[in-house]
Formats: C-alpha cells, sequence, structure tokens
C-alpha cells in the first residue's frame, strides 16, 4: 500500500508543476492584446463604461497593424502591443497621431481615449514628364523609377519662337530648375507657349502706343495701338499688317506682325498760281522732287504729299526735316550741301520765288 499512495503521490505532484508550467506560459501573453481583443468583443455592448478607453488605428498607405485597423476598448491602464506590418516593397516610416516613433511595435498605456496611424511609404517611385507645347526637359538623375526620397532636379529648353510657361501635375510654378523629392510617383507636365514678334515704326511726324520698335507677345494675345500724331499732323492710315484710318486698332498677335502709323500734314495747301510751279514730297524717304522728276513716277500714292507754293517747300525742309532731291532740287539737297548752304538759298529763292 505505501509503493501505491507513492506513486500516486508522484504522479500528483507531476500533474501540479505540469499546470504550473501552463499557467507560467500563458502569463507571458496575458497583456498581448489578441487576448484583449476576445475580452472586448465579448463586451462589445458595454465597452463605453467610465473604465474603458477607446484606442483608434488606421494606416496610410499599404500594410497592416496587429491589432487590425478598427476601434477597441480596454481597460484603464491597459498595456497594448501595437505592431505595424509593411506590406511587400513599402518600409514603415512611422507613427503618428497619439503615438510617436519609428519602431515598428510599440507598447501603448490606456490612460485615455487614443487615435494612432501607421504610416507605410513605397521604396520606389515613378516619375512620368510630358511635354505641352514645344520644348525639352531634362532631369538629374535621369531615370524613370527612382528610390524613395531621391532628390530630382528638372529643367526645361523652349524650342525656337517658344517660352517655357510654367509646370503642372504634380508640381506647380515656373521655376526652372525645379527641385524636388520623389516621395511618391510623380506626374509632371512642362508647359511651352509659342511667341511672336510685333515691329511698330512711324511715317512722318508723329508716335505711337506702344512707342516704335519690336516687341514679343504670347500667341492669341490681344494689344492695343494707338497712332499719336504730332501738332499739325494727323493719322493718314495704318499700313503693314493692319490697314484703316482709326487712330486706335486691336491687333491679335497670332504670327510676327510688322505695322507702320502713317501721319500726314492737317493743312491742306492752295493751288499755285503758276501751274508749273508743282513739287511733290515722299514721306518714306522724306525728299521733295518736281513732279516732273523721273523719281515721282516711282513713288507709292500713299507716300506722296503735294506742295503748291514754295512756302510749303521752305516749312517742309526748315521745320520737318525734309530734303531737296539730288536731280531736280539740288540747291537744297542736305547730302551734297551743308545746312547752311541749303538755308541761304532758301532764304535766296524765297525772295525771288525762283526754284531749282
Amino acid at each position: 500500500m505505501s509503493a501505491i499512495r507513492l506513486q500516486e503521490a508522484i504522479g500528483c505532484r507531476l500533474l501540479t508543476i505540469i499546470a504550473h508550467m501552463f499557467i507560467v506560459s500563458i502569463n507571458k501573453f496575458i497583456h498581448f492584446p489578441k487576448d484583449i481583443f476576445l475580452f472586448n468583443r465579448e463586451r462589445s455592448n458595454t465597452a463605453e463604461t467610465v473604465s474603458n478607453y477607446r484606442l483608434t488605428i488606421s494606416m496610410k498607405g499599404q500594410g497592416n497593424t496587429e491589432p487590425r485597423s478598427g476601434t477597441y476598448y480596454f481597460e484603464r491602464g491597459a498595456r497594448i502591443y501595437v505592431s505595424a506590418l509593411p506590406a511587400s516593397g513599402w518600409k514603415f516610416d512611422g507613427w503618428s497621431g497619439d503615438l510617436s516613433g519609428s519602431d515598428s511595435t510599440r507598447i501603448l498605456t490606456m490612460n485615455s481615449d487614443r487615435r494612432i496611424t501607421a504610416c507605410f511609404y513605397n521604396t520606389s517611385h515613378k516619375l512620368t514628364v510630358k511635354v505641352n507645347g514645344h520644348g525639352i526637359v531634362r532631369q538629374f538623375p535621369d531615370a524613370v523609377v527612382y528610390n524613395h526620397g531621391t532628390i530630382v532636379r528638372i529643367s526645361t529648353l523652349p524650342g525656337d519662337g517658344w517660352r517655357f510657361d510654367g509646370w503642372s501635375g504634380d508640381i506647380s510654378g515656373s521655376h526652372s530648375p525645379h527641385i524636388f523629392s520623389m516621395n511618391s510617383n510623380q506626374r509632371i507636365i512642362a508647359n511651352f507657349l509659342p511667341i511672336h514678334t510685333l515691329t511698330i515704326s512711324t511715317a512722318g511726324q508723329g508716335t505711337t502706343e506702344p512707342r516704335s520698335g519690336t516687341y514679343s507677345y504670347d500667341r492669341g494675345t490681344r494689344i492695343y495701338v494707338s497712332a499719336l500724331p504730332e501738332s499739325g499732323w494727323k493719322l493718314d492710315q495704318w499700313s503693314g499688317d493692319i490697314s484703316g484710318r482709326d487712330s486706335t486698332r486691336i491687333l491679335i498677335i497670332n504670327s510676327d506682325k510688322n505695322i507702320t502709323a502713317c501721319f500726314q500734314p492737317q493743312y491742306r495747301f492752295n493751288k499755285p498760281v503758276t501751274p508749273t510751279i508743282s513739287y511733290i514730297a515722299n514721306r518714306n524717304s522724306r525728299e521733295i522732287h518736281s513732279s516732273d522728276c523721273y523719281w515721282v513716277t516711282k513713288m507709292n500714292e500713299t507716300n506722296k504729299i503735294p506742295l503748291y507754293d514754295f512756302s510749303d517747300i521752305s516749312e517742309m525742309i526748315k521745320n520737318r526735316g525734309y530734303n531737296g532731291c539730288f536731280y531736280c532740287l539740288r540747291r537744297y539737297d542736305r547730302d551734297t550741301l551743308t545746312s547752311d548752304v541749303v538755308l541761304r538759298n532758301l532764304e535766296a529763292d524765297s525772295a525771288g520765288k525762283q526754284l531749282g
């Protein structure tokens, strides 16, 4: 009997030791969220009690968490293990919200409501560059797929007759080069606009607004141009790529343009007593010719200014900067005579009313 009792005692003792070892192993995980989830699910209807706090878990990017994303309730003071599990090709970037740091597994003490987010980022990103218009885009480093965080420098080179207008897509602004970090897939568009020139000139005494010169404009720009005659002059007409006599015109820049504001004296000359005294001034070359001069036949009709008496001739040479023709009015040709000689000839001829 003593041997049997000894065997029974030993068996009981072994059972006790085994049970104790099992309990110790379970206690190691007594605070692991899986056990707490079972507890909370069973109490889901009474979770929001005075002694419970809410834990909300969410994600940014591709991955998972343990516990899974969702809302849970834990007793005050509970210590919770939370883990971030990135998907393939992604990395864990860190926690945000009521939890910080970049360790993938953290311990969270529930002493208030908590809201945490596990942030993941892709380890590689694709850069797509497109061109709108005519131009070239250069990037450094030159690649299609970049590692996360790579610094990229992108610049533009417009084609002839075009200009860079700015970026669109995942970047903005008009700076070139533009520097950015590859933290996600990027789609970038470089926008170029065509440009055209507008050349403005005058004939006669007057100015324009804009002033005479050459300007550059984007295609489709609407420009107001105005002719401003000097005192005693008036706008005769526009010539070149616009026409008409209105002093202000609207010009749409859809190609290179060249325009001229043509002015003429405002007064009309009286017909001369002697029909043989008739002269023609050329507003383009700014020369005065006898009406029977060969060069009069070569003039554009729009450039002819008729002169009827000597006072008209004197006015044009003295005050308007005109010159006598070398062939028919050599006495007033400043190209071969000095200005003093030309003025003396005018004074002498004025007394005798003789020209030539």
